[in-house]
């Protein structure tokens, strides 16, 4: 989409644009233990911005639906959450606020389904970057070896796809997420199989080999 975007706004020649994707430190994911559960309840997680772009108030609806759900949120407490959204989160919600980088990958493991639910348009400062997005937290949910449920929208498209995650086709629709964590939760060999696929797929998009790329393709353009 970034490529796109500047070969029809500026006619810039396509051929001297590569497009790198952002991505994960993978050693960061690596011998790391989840937190212990001590709940019974399987645990649905989101990191990132509690941002309405970001599905934020889409959580706070699914959190009154799934009363058997422990929601595990990181990136803002309960008062950011409900100011962002309007919406009243249920108490089986848990805010984690603002995690250290390094305790971001514990955490993550610590989840049965992690929720990417973007939409395909996002406002951040003023600008729309919903077709452009490259969710850092995407590739770290790939990483973490955790079922993920992410939005059918075009730049999650750029990575995800039917064999490495589970998507909802209608972001808006609240029955659709609840009938697809419900699904999840029941299937885990499918589940799986697709965690095992997101491992993989994760593996060309770490940081190094993102500088790797970068200076390979500068040097072709010499």
């Amino acid at each position: 989409a970034v490529k796109k975007y500047y070969v029809h706004t500026y006619k810039m020649n396509e051929d001297k644009i590569k497009v790198l994707p952002d991505g994960v430190t993978l050693e960061s994911f690596q011998n790391v233990k989840s937190y212990k559960k001590n709940d019974l309840k399987p645990r649905v997680g989101f990191v990132g911005s509690f941002m309405t772009g970001k599905g934020i108030d889409i959580i706070g609806k699914l959190t009154q639906v799934l009363p058997d759900v422990l929601f595990c949120l990181a990136g803002g407490d309960r008062e950011k959450a409900q100011k962002e959204t309007g919406i009243v989160f249920a108490e089986h919600t848990i805010f984690a606020g603002y995690l250290e980088n390094r305790e971001v990958p514990s955490y993550m493991k610590s989840m049965d389904v992690l929720l990417l639910p973007n939409r395909e348009s996002q406002n951040c400062q003023g600008q729309e970057i919903g077709k452009f997005t490259s969710p850092i937290k995407m590739f770290e949910y790939m990483a973490s070896g955790v079922p993920i449920i992410a939005s059918d929208v075009s730049a999650l498209r750029e990575i995800l796809n039917e064999e490495n995650c589970f998507f909802v086709y209608d972001p808006e629709n609240i029955d659709e997420w609840k009938d697809t964590i419900e699904y999840v939760l029941n299937h885990k060999d499918e589940a799986n199989k697709k965690v095992i696929q997101a491992l993989s797929d994760v593996q060309n998009y770490t940081w190094k080999n993102r500088a790797v790329q970068m200076i390979e393709h500068a040097m072709g353009m010499n």
